[in-house]
């Protein structure tokens, strides 16, 4: 996909990234009450052999919510963070969803509720951009080395790893997030074709 883009598209498709995330950070911030700023993300795209290169590379361990989507872009969606950062990202969700659950809710759905929340934002803008649907499944949490989480699961091509790095300041805290899209071949052509459209005539939204 790297070859599929020009750097025109790639502003064109972070400009679109940035709308779902800040989406899915109104929403994080209507949920658990406290204000969350995200950063403007920067995009970096990889080949698929390549992802281990990626900015997350020197992370030696991250914990990732990973969903799959299919629908008019096909591929598997991960949210990832250092594995340290973890437990803080865990009470910034958990400070609401502990007194909704009565205080059994593990720090790892706190962890998957928040990946679901800023994935799905950004699958969503993705949608709107493709004109039609796309069904993310339930997301799944794990940790591991960074190599580990980020081979896929299954043994389809990929066209490439498209990354987007994020800085979240949450009370004054600031803690590293970036979300990870691996695109199959025909999907990352359709992307690719939308996003001139979007250079092309913006929605009014954007």
């Amino acid at each position: 996909m790297t070859e599929l883009l020009s750097s025109l598209q790639q502003d064109a498709l972070c400009e679109i990234i940035n709308i779902g995330v800040g989406r899915a950070a109104m929403m994080m911030s209507e949920f658990t009450g406290t204000e969350i700023a995200l950063s403007v993300p920067s995009i970096h795209l990889h080949p698929q052999s390549q992802i281990g290169r990626s900015s997350v590379g020197r992370w030696p361990r991250v914990g990732a919510v990973t969903q799959y989507f299919d629908g008019v872009l096909k591929g598997e969606a991960l949210f990832l963070f250092p594995d340290n950062d973890g437990e803080e990202l865990a009470r910034i969700m958990a400070g609401n969803l502990l007194a909704v659950s009565g205080g059994e809710l593990l720090a790892r759905d706190a962890l998957q509720e928040m990946g679901s929340i800023l994935l799905n934002g950004c699958l969503s803008t993705f949608a709107d951009l493709l004109g039609g649907e796309i069904q993310p499944s339930l997301p799944v949490f794990q940790s591991g080395s960074t190599r580990d989480v980020l081979s896929p699961a299954d043994d389809s091509a990929h066209a490439a790893a498209i990354f987007v790095h994020i800085e979240f300041m949450v009370e004054s805290e600031r803690i590293e997030g970036s979300f990870c899209f691996l695109i199959k071949v025909p999907s990352a052509e359709r992307l690719a074709e939308a996003v001139d459209q979007f250079i092309v005539s913006p929605p009014a939204s954007a």
